[in-house]
């Protein structure tokens, strides 16, 4: 629950309006954005693969 102290930006974006309590971080705004499309995926096995793709190219 937002208190009168509480700072808020409104965003108006096609046709759609959103409030959204201000923090000081743009990370905890985002935090949890799109949780859905990692649901059913390793987080640590898929950074994994990542960071070995990256390996493969540093003689190319």
């Amino acid at each position: 629950m937002t208190s009168y102290r509480d700072t808020i930006e409104i965003k108006d974006t096609f046709d759609l309006v959103q409030v959204l309590k201000k923090t000081a971080s743009y990370t905890d705004r985002i935090r949890g954005l799109h949780k859905e499309v990692w649901k059913n995926t390793d987080t640590e096995e898929y950074m994994k693969t990542e960071k070995d793709s990256w390996n493969c190219n540093a003689g190319d």
